[in-house]
């Protein structure tokens, strides 16, 4: 948004309204809950269940390699790409089942059952949890947090069906092309959402795909320019090639 404002209006003071503007409605929104749990709990926070998010995705960083190109198969919604499970052993993606007693959901939230034992208050457990599972990502497995994060970004892309989803991802991946090579930093600006959410949930947290639901209508906007700028040189082509055509007759 900021970004979009200086590039259209090239003004200084533009900018700064556009920005006050940003940021109150911002607040107004997030404040308004943040000032609620500082009422009722002591603490300005948006949720408790951060902890728990960390440490769940840090078990997924204990994925065999098995495990870890299975995932690719088993969190897919397109019949080839699942149908591919076949090429692996059963075992090698019961854990990733979450009704599985010893799958990776399990065992992440046995964790939080510990901390819950151990400490009195739940905002001390939640923080407890995050400490852990930021130690377990960062630096108890860094390189194999970076490799399961791959995984992660294919199991948050869909949103939709298959084919929807390769429509859109392929639409907004398009435009993003688009957006760089010709340096239009207002298309920049329109992707920016949708790129900071991917990578966030990607990396941070197990990329259930609804938590990337938010994100749909951009993707859906980014596909619409996309096959408006696809049309546009398809039907510039036709219109050199009917112009070749007249002067060649």
């Amino acid at each position: 948004f900021f970004i979009y404002v200086w590039w259209v209006t090239g003004k200084r003071e533009s900018l700064v309204i556009g920005s006050v503007i940003y940021t109150l409605v911002f607040a107004t929104v997030v404040g308004s809950w943040m000032v609620r749990n500082h009422h009722h709990f002591d603490r300005a926070i948006l949720t408790e269940r951060g902890g728990l998010a960390l440490i769940h995705r840090a078990e997924y960083n204990k994925m065999t390699t098995s495990e870890y190109f299975a995932s690719f198969c088993f969190d897919s919604n397109c019949p080839p790409i699942r149908a591919m499970l076949s090429w692996f052993d059963p075992e090698d993606y019961r854990r990733l089942h979450w009704d599985e007693p010893d799958s990776y959901y399990h065992t992440a939230r046995a964790q939080r059952v510990i901390a819950r034992e151990e400490y009195a208050s739940s905002f001390d457990e939640d923080d407890a949890l995050k400490r852990e599972g930021l130690r377990q990502l960062f630096i108890e497995r860094p390189l194999k947090h970076l490799a399961v994060t791959v995984s992660m970004a294919h199991k948050s892309l869909y949103v939709h069906s298959c084919v929807l989803t390769l429509i859109a991802v392929a639409g907004t991946f398009y435009l993003l092309v688009v957006a760089l090579r010709r340096n239009r930093v207002d298309l920049l600006a329109i992707l920016f959402p949708f790129l900071f959410g991917y990578a966030f949930t990607s990396f941070l947290t197990m990329a259930i795909p609804r938590f990337n639901s938010p994100l749909i209508p951009i993707l859906w906007i980014a596909t619409g320019i996309s096959s408006a700028h696809i049309a546009s040189i398809l039907l510039d082509k036709k219109r050199i090639i009917d112009r070749d055509g007249q002067l060649e007759s």
